[in-house]
């Protein structure tokens, strides 16, 4: 195994954007030559306030009443669909043994999405205080999510700091992570696009023409987190563009990862307030508004739209709905360059830290 490499990264299979990174990484480091596979480890804050309320009598009772066959608040079989991709196109390994096996692999990277952000990571793993000394330990794109570690006990913050200064390299995914690394753990920190957008359109395009996609044109909704807000602000898209709208994700069970790409493909506006719906609405280069999410961290959203040169895409506010103009076009130029240019840094620096051609710190 000393040519393979472990990437280790948030749970995967209920969510089109975690799906999607883990393979977009994966794909990339095997296009190295590497035996790539991926790992992870579910942690952070929701299992801990889950084991105390378990403690309480009757709770687990009242559970299996409330939530009768469903499973985490959803129905049974919710993401089977998702998780088909997951079986074809990743090569994924229990925690467990990726552990055992941890001092044969080359190199274990972490990465992307939101591992270093307490409520979400198993930290104590995401820092990757497992690794042995001899195998190289880097990031890729690891996002803390918001633009702060509040959320980090001063247990986990001494504990983090002391593991990333054992890293052969870390790339963060926003401008935020690169302050955070060094006011908070005293490294320097680089940083990289979302491992989404390494492998650009093509490959995404070729999927999506596998999906099937019931509503084809139109505006296409990927909302998270329904509010008022949102609602005001797709009936807005709609009466702005006089055009029908249609829900890309459907609450009974999550649509084949292929489906949901060709909602983006075959959409004429997308309104999302997900990061990873920014993202692929930018790499399909549709027109596209994004609702300010707080809840599931801004800051990611914000230096993604920043360096890509879309600000004006963002809205927080009914004034900012107020003031959006739907029918303005977008020219995707400058954010196609910046993308252009963030790819070859991004696999530049893997290949330089794997091989070790140089040391990146």
């Amino acid at each position: 195994m000393q040519d393979s490499v472990l990437i280790v990264t948030l749970p995967i299979g209920e969510n089109y954007g975690g799906i999607l990174q883990a393979y977009a990484l994966q794909s990339v480091i095997s296009d190295l030559g590497y035996n790539v596979s991926t790992t992870a480890a579910v942690g952070g804050v929701g299992r801990c306030w889950k084991r105390s309320l378990k403690r309480v009598p009757g709770v687990k009772w009242l559970a299996r009443i409330i939530k009768g066959n469903a499973r985490n608040g959803r129905p049974e079989g919710y993401a089977e669909a998702s998780k088909s991709f997951v079986k074809e196109y990743l090569k994924v390994v229990s925690f467990n043994e990726a552990k055992r096996n941890t001092g044969r692999y080359k190199a274990v990277i972490v990465g992307s999405d939101q591992v270093w952000r307490e409520p979400y990571g198993a930290l104590g793993v995401n820092f990757l205080g497992f690794v042995p000394k001899a195998v190289k330990k880097l990031s890729y794109a690891a996002s803390f999510g918001v633009d702060n570690i509040a959320e980090y006990s001063l247990i986990q913050r001494l504990r983090a700091r002391r593991a990333i200064k054992r890293f052969d390299a870390v790339s963060v995914r926003e401008i935020s992570g690169v302050a955070i690394c060094s006011d908070f753990f005293g490294v320097e920190a680089m940083c990289h696009i979302d491992p989404t957008m390494i492998i650009g359109k093509r490959v995404y395009q070729q999927l999506a023409d596998k999906g099937y996609n019931k509503d084809p044109g139109g505006i296409c909704s990927y909302i998270l987190d329904e509010n008022e807000f949102s609602q005001s602000t797709l009936e807005a898209a709609k009466l702005h563009l006089n055009m029908a709208s249609h829900v890309l994700l459907n609450q009974a069970a999550l649509a084949p990862v292929e489906d949901w790409l060709r909602g983006f493909s075959d959409a004429e506006f997308i309104v999302t307030d997900s990061f990873h719906g920014t993202v692929f609405s930018i790499i399909f280069n549709k027109p596209f508004v994004t609702i300010c999410n707080t809840v599931r961290g801004a800051s990611r959203v914000e230096s993604l739209l920043e360096n890509a040169g879309l600000m004006d895409r963002l809205i927080r506010s009914e004034s900012d709905l107020a003031d959006f103009r739907f029918e303005e076009s977008i020219d995707f130029a400058q954010a196609n360059r910046w993308i252009e240019t963030e790819q070859r840094a991004s696999i530049l620096y893997l290949q330089d830290v794997l091989d070790g051609i140089k040391t990146v710190r």
